[in-house]
């Protein structure tokens, strides 16, 4: 699987850990989809993790499908 860390201090620019590929060494997420992807978790994140909650992460599961490449929600949860 991807492993990508997007620092937020860095202004979103992705530190890629780990790519899987598709075929001939073709990332599996383009850089902008991990923007993208940063973006809304970012949000998730926000509606999910407070101040006063007790769990400061969110675990969340999505897949990108099709020719137009939709992101899909498949999980969130607060860890």
């Amino acid at each position: 699987p991807e492993q990508v860390v997007v620092y937020d201090e860095k202004e979103g620019v992705p530190e890629i850990l780990a790519r899987s590929t598709m075929h001939n060494s073709i990332p599996v997420l383009t850089v902008e989809e991990v923007q993208k992807v940063h973006a809304i978790l970012k949000r998730l994140h926000k509606k999910y993790v407070t101040k006063s909650s007790l769990h400061n992460s969110v675990d969340i599961e999505f897949v990108v499908a099709g020719e137009e490449r939709r992101l899909y929600l498949l999980q969130c949860r607060p860890c």
